[in-house]
């Protein structure tokens, strides 16, 4: 009788165990595709942001004299 417990109380163990991995590994496969998300949407975000201040650290420089535009560049533009 104590051996039939004995297997018992062990392929319970086995069982439950495996369910809880199986679910442990559900969710943390679900929060890692969540902060890859979260991770992407800020990297978009940074790259606009970044962008934007580009052309005005662009701007600030050519009033200021910094930045010299060539006559193609020019042309280009008048192009447009």
């Amino acid at each position: 009788m104590a051996q039939l417990s004995a297997d018992l109380i062990q392929s319970l163990h086995f069982f439950l165990l495996h369910g809880f991995q199986i679910l442990e590994n559900q969710r943390a496969t679900r929060d890692l595709n969540r902060v890859n998300q979260a991770l992407e949407g800020n990297a978009a975000s940074l790259s606009t942001f970044a962008t934007d201040w580009s052309h005005w650290t662009d701007a600030h420089q050519f009033m200021e004299g910094k930045i010299l535009i060539s006559s193609q560049t020019t042309s280009k533009c008048l192009h447009l």
